[in-house]
């Protein structure tokens, strides 16, 4: 506990200053240069109010050479590798080379005020707190105008940005504030300014990032517990936890081998395919060289995804009907503009889907929210497996 009110004004003085520099950021109060030299000024305040009241754990040096490194690696390796499905482009902070000097500089002080105040946090409270206070700061560095534009993305970039937060958490536990700076800035820095990027949207970054977040927690417990000489050998790995631990790696596997294979999932969301395929219904879908009537396929026509049965062929062009309809659909499709054919029908599982959907306004993005729910619930089991097994650690 706190010793004086003293204590309690070091931590929530810079606390509120942080907020402070990210209501300016996001309210538009400042323009030009005074908008960089105002919030770089706040945020180097923060970092000298809280510098002298941090304890700067001197990391070793395979930490520093080794650890980090890899786990900056791993955190960045699914974004980068998204770069072979959307392709590659120059980042937009090099067009101008000059104009990326001062939104570099607050980037580095922003990332670096944050990591103070939560190693000042972490110092005088519990981790249960500096957890909520995470909520808090990534909720403050979504910008709060996507709130109201976007719920669908705004929500997959809260999650990422709590899984960092997170993450930095944990390093500042178990290795101190320089190691966690170290993987902030090395993950931020080199995604927002390298020369070369994944043109990519930013809410299937904040999806590749999650999954590099999980990774960086298996390469965390693997050098601080696992390969640790002066720790006891830990029990044989349970299947649930060997599932965990790869459960990521099989997600962006199943992403490249459907994007390679040409496989899709949706969603049925009418009853034109009664008795067959029921509205809630997933079918899995994949592209065929011909197809033959009586075949489900999914198509797109102006702009909505539709599955039903071919009825007929009209020259090269495909005729099809709902089964639940009275009569033929008014469309004509070529064959090249055909999805996939339906190979499985998932009955009910497209119901959770069906609410996000309505939720976030599209299929697409409801079920990228649910993928990152399951990234996140993955993500904390084995947080909470790596604060019991430090807890232990620190007790024995």
């Amino acid at each position: 506990m706190l010793s004086s009110t003293k204590d309690y004004l070091s931590i929530i003085i810079p606390f509120l200053l942080l907020i402070l520099t990210y209501l300016i950021r996001y309210l538009n109060i400042l323009y030009g240069m005074s908008f960089y030299i105002v919030l770089i000024t706040m945020n180097i305040l923060v970092i000298t109010i809280i510098y002298r009241r941090v304890i700067y754990k001197k990391p070793t040096y395979n930490v520093i050479s080794t650890y980090i490194p890899l786990m900056i690696a791993v955190t960045l390796a699914p974004l980068f590798f998204s770069g072979i499905f959307f392709g590659f482009g120059k980042s937009i902070y090099f067009v101008e080379p000059l104009a990326v000097v001062a939104p570099f500089i607050l980037t580095l002080t922003s990332l670096s005020a944050i990591e103070h105040v939560k190693a000042l946090m972490l110092k005088k409270w519990s981790i249960v707190f500096v957890i909520l206070i995470s909520v808090i700061m990534s909720f403050i560095m979504i910008q709060p105008i996507q709130l109201a534009t976007n719920a669908g993305e705004t929500s997959i970039l809260f999650i990422r940005e709590l899984m960092m937060n997170l993450t930095t958490s944990i390093i500042i536990i178990l290795y101190g504030l320089l190691p966690a700076l170290y993987y902030r800035l090395g993950v931020d820095l080199i995604w927002y300014y390298f020369p070369i990027q994944p043109m990519i949207k930013t809410y299937m970054s904040g999806i590749m990032l999650m999954i590099g977040l999980i990774a960086a927690l298996v390469i965390l417990d693997y050098t601080k517990f696992t390969h640790s000489p002066t720790l006891t050998p830990k029990k044989e790995i349970g299947i649930i936890s060997k599932i965990k631990a790869i459960a990521p790696v099989l997600i962006l596997g199943i992403i490249a081998i459907s994007q390679f294979a040409g496989v899709h999932s949706f969603v049925v969301l009418t009853g034109s395919m009664e008795p067959e395929i029921n509205p809630g219904d997933m079918v899995i879908v994949k592209k065929m060289e011909q197809y033959s009537v009586g075949d489900i396929i999914a198509f797109s026509t102006s702009g909505t995804i539709i599955v039903h049965r071919i009825y007929s062929f009209e020259n090269s062009r495909v005729i099809t009907k709902g089964d639940a309809n009275n009569y033929a659909d008014p469309w004509r499709i070529d064959q090249d503009k055909i999805i996939g054919k339906t190979m499985f029908i998932i009955p009910y599982l497209g119901y959770p889907l069906i609410l996000l959907s309505n939720l976030f306004g599209t299929y697409y993005m409801g079920l990228l929210f649910l993928v990152s729910l399951i990234l996140l619930f993955l993500f904390l089991s084995y947080y909470i497996k790596l604060i019991r097994r430090w807890y232990r650690y620190e007790v024995n």
